[in-house]
């Protein structure tokens, strides 16, 4: 068991749940974020200075390594049929203990 994390643009949301459904990683959750890439704040304010995030999302999901492997697969497709400027992100964290 893995913790698997996925960040992506909103504009991706159709397509990650999608892939999601297809390796049946079925028991998952989803948070609205908002992404920065690039940015200045001002550390005064704590405010971006200049333009404002971008609507992303935050998934994650305790998953067998096998649908991990498979989602990779997939994700490495998608991201070189898209542009390379908003790429999907994942990241496997290891689990000492699950409950």
């Amino acid at each position: 068991m893995q913790l698997l994390l996925v960040t992506t643009v909103d504009e991706y949301r159709k397509i990650i749940l999608r892939l999601f459904d297809e390796v049946e990683v079925s028991g998952f959750s989803v948070m609205e974020i908002e992404g920065f890439s690039g940015s200045k704040f001002n550390s005064a304010t704590w405010f971006p200075a200049g333009k404002a995030g971008k609507k992303s999302l935050l998934l994650f999901s305790f998953t067998v390594e096998a649908k991990i492997e498979q989602l990779i697969r997939r994700i490495e497709e998608v991201n070189r049929q898209k542009d390379n400027y908003n790429p999907i992100h994942l990241a496997v964290l290891p689990i000492e203990t699950f409950i």
